[in-house]
């Protein structure tokens, strides 16, 4: 028996040494995998930075390929080794196929000759077969220290952005829809509803307002209907924000024609796509298109959006008061003859349906407030229809208060008895 154990005891001790010897091994395959990885990512900037192609760049873009290549013999040569880091391996092959992929990037003809389109589709492929969503690899399974918490999402914001890249060189729509989608939306999970005003203000995240532009900028090819509605909000608020910002260093800085005919562009859909206002979420989009063009200082735009958001049947009370006090203020800034004539008739209409809002709960207090805006537009009909209401209130409010005078006297109220 303690033959039979001591015997044991040696295999598992052989066992133990060789897992460690494998491990060390498969440490040192990683060690080479960075190595060659890296090495690949300084051609990648030297590539990016150079001002014009040249032999040495298609040697360069050559040699990263092979790096690449060797990078990724040593990751599968250390999962042969030691499965036990698994998603380890995982993830830095996954970044290993984003960063493959990335060289399609290059505006460098001989360096997407080696990096082509058939390239580019296969690694994006292999990473999304690796990682299909953000949560399929997390830090809680790393066995080894290389990446950071914070690495995870850049990744899988790099990973879905070129999801979406590649479907544009594949010609594949239904990939620019999904992973363009995504990608916005990893954005509002990122940073919130604010996104926009985050990537226009906040120089570090430049990139992101480059891929949302990249994105949104041709999404009628890939969206339709309240997708597209979405996108193109989306892109007023971009251009907005951005030159909100540059503004700020700027004060005469202006959109560039491109800028200015991707705007019409945005406008001119939006206004095929917008239903008769009886969506709220509609009304909404409509808000934030109104505070994008007056970030623009375009006040004309953004009171019509107002009016399409705000000046109908299912608008409260307030709403509509809001809506007649940024209308009026536009009207009172502009000297624009027709403009001021436009407010004003909005705001008339902003009256009445206030007007045909009010109850037999509103008070005399109520209509004289509204008396003030038809005073303000000088609208006779609304003065004196008002005026007449005014004065009818407040013979109903003299009548409750002498009658509630009599309750306070006689004791006519709930719960004491006359006399008491």
């Amino acid at each position: 028996m303690k033959k039979i154990f001591f015997i044991l005891l040696v295999g598992f001790a052989a066992t133990s040494l060789f897992a460690q010897e494998n491990e060390k091994k498969a440490l040192e395959e990683l060690d080479a995998w960075s190595n060659d990885y890296y090495d690949a990512l300084d051609i990648y900037n030297e590539i990016k930075d150079s001002k014009e192609e040249s032999p040495q760049i298609c040697d360069k873009a050559h040699e990263a390929y092979r790096l690449f290549q060797s990078s990724i013999q040593h990751c599968d040569a250390a999962r042969k080794l030691y499965p036990a880091f698994s998603k380890d391996y995982d993830m830095y092959l996954s970044d290993t196929y984003l960063a493959i992929a990335w060289f399609n990037l290059s505006k460098y003809t001989c360096v997407q000759d080696v990096f082509t389109d058939e390239v580019l589709n296969t690694y994006v492929n292999k990473a999304f077969e690796i990682r299909p969503t953000q949560n399929a690899i997390l830090m809680s399974d790393m066995k080894l220290d290389f990446y950071k918490p914070e690495d995870f999402k850049t990744s899988y914001f790099n990973q879905v952005y070129m999801g979406f890249y590649n479907g544009g060189k594949q010609k594949n729509n239904d990939f620019r829809r999904k992973y363009g989608l995504e990608y916005i939306s990893l954005m509002k999970d990122e940073f919130g509803n604010d996104f926009i005003n985050i990537i226009c203000n906040d120089s570090t995240k430049k990139y992101h307002f480059i891929r949302v532009n990249n994105i949104l900028m041709y999404s009628e090819e890939f969206l339709k209907e309240q997708e597209l509605f979405e996108s193109k909000v989306l892109m007023m608020e971009l251009y907005a924000g951005w030159l909100a910002n540059k503004k700020l260093s700027d004060p005469d800085a202006e959109f560039s024609n491109n800028d200015v005919k991707r705007l019409e562009t945005a406008d001119g859909i939006l206004k095929d796509l917008k239903d008769d206002g009886t969506s709220a979420n509609t009304d909404q989009q409509l808000v934030r298109l109104y505070n994008a063009n007056m970030i623009m200082d375009e006040k004309k735009i953004a009171n019509d959006y107002l009016t399409e958001a705000k000046l109908h049947d299912h608008s409260s009370i307030d709403e509509l008061y809001d809506y007649i006090e940024k209308t009026k203020a536009w009207r009172d800034e502009t000297s624009e003859t027709d403009d001021r004539a436009t407010a004003k008739d909005r705001i008339r209409r902003a009256c009445n349906l206030i007007y045909e809002k009010m109850s037999t709960y509103s008070t005399s207090a109520d209509y004289e407030r509204l008396l003030a805006y038809y005073q303000y537009i000088d609208d006779s009909n609304g003065i004196s229809t008002v005026q007449q209401k005014i004065a009818e209130k407040k013979e109903e409010e003299r009548k409750e208060q002498r009658r509630e005078k009599l309750r306070s006297n006689w004791g006519l109220s709930v719960g004491t008895a006359p006399g008491n």
